[in-house]
């Protein structure tokens, strides 16, 4: 067995998994839409996964001569950023419950108004 045909065995293999998780997350969503929580986030997760598995099989089909222009690598990176911005979104979307903005952020200027601590116990 040579090294070319491990790398397009495992390159293949790589392609397979991303299109099979991003078809087990769609299959939840289309599924049991009304049991997943941030539905949106789920989906930009799945369109994060499908964005790299295009832009793996490009990546793959110049690698193994199935593709001779130099343009689909650059449509592969094109892809892989499309994909990291998906997955910058999906994570902002999981994330925006829990991140808090109109804060009070003031520091009392007297700190012996203060009660409580262990002063108090």
């Amino acid at each position: 067995m040579s090294v070319e045909s491990v790398a397009l065995a495992v390159f293949a293999a790589q392609i397979f998994v991303l299109l099979a998780c991003m078809g087990v997350v769609l299959n939840v969503l289309v599924r049991r839409a009304d049991a997943v929580l941030y539905r949106e986030g789920v989906l930009l997760f799945a369109v994060t996964l499908g964005l790299l598995s295009v832009g793996a099989s490009a990546n793959f089909a110049y690698d193994f001569g199935l593709a001779e222009s130099r343009l689909v690598v650059v449509a592969s990176y094109v892809l892989y950023v499309a994909a990291s911005a998906c997955l910058v979104a999906a994570a902002a979307y999981f994330a925006r419950d829990f991140v808090e903005t109109a804060r009070d952020r003031t520091v009392p200027e007297d700190g012996s108004a203060d009660t409580g601590g262990f002063e108090d116990a």
